[in-house]
């Protein structure tokens, strides 16, 4: 999060040395609309948001397993159940 923290005015900064700051706004103001359109496309989210902290580590995961386990040699036999073929 420190990063991502930096990142962001280090974006501004270099934006304003070729645009405007009302430019410069309405670019960042566009970014952070898309950011927060991409969570309404999230399955469950608002589920995911209603859990309590030690509920939501690995929820994603537990629920979502086959979007977890790409590359992997994994058999699904019933729906939401996967297991190792080895």
């Amino acid at each position: 999060m420190q990063v991502a923290s930096a990142i962001g005015p280090g974006l501004a900064g270099a934006a304003l040395l070729q645009l405007s700051v009302a430019q410069v706004y309405v670019v960042f103001g566009l970014a952070q609309f898309a950011c927060a359109f991409g969570y309404c496309i999230v399955p469950r989210y608002r589920e995911f948001l209603a859990l309590d902290h030690e509920t939501v580590k690995g929820w994603y995961g537990r629920e979502y397993q086959l979007a977890f386990l790409r590359g992997k040699n994994v058999v699904v036999s019933t729906p939401g159940v996967v297991r190792d073929p080895l």
